[in-house]
C-alpha cells in the first residue's frame, strides 16, 4: 500500500511464471474465459472501483516472467471528501 497527495494504491503482487501477454490486456476489461472458469471477478472490480470512487480511480494490471501485481488505484481527493461527507452524517 502507497498513499501520495493524489492517490492510494494497493496493491496485491506474486511471483509466479506471470500473465501472457495476449491474456493480459482483456483482464480487469472484459471477462476472460478459461479452462477453470470465466474471469469476471477483474472485471467486476474495475466497474465497483469506478462507480465507488469516479473515473480516476484504476485496477492496473503489470505481469512479467516474475510475477504479476494488481494495484486498486483511488483517487485521495475523494477520500478526504468522504471521510468529510461520512462525518458530517454522524
Amino acid at each position: 500500500m502507497s498513499l501520495n497527495e493524489d492517490y492510494l494504491r494497493i496493491s496485491v503482487n506474486d511471483n509466479g511464471r506471470g500473465i501472457p501477454h495476449e491474456k493480459l490486456n482483456p483482464l480487469g476489461y472484459s471477462a476472460v474465459s478459461s479452462k477453470t472458469g470465466t474471469g469476471n471477478a477483474l472485471v467486476n472490480l474495475n466497474k465497483r472501483l469506478i462507480g465507488s470512487f469516479g473515473a480516476k480511480s484504476s485496477l492496473d494490471i503489470r505481469s512479467s516472467n516474475d510475477g504479476t501485481i494488481v494495484s486498486c488505484v483511488i483517487p485521495y481527493k475523494y477520500l478526504e471528501e468522504a471521510d468529510i461527507n461520512e462525518n458530517a452524517h454522524r
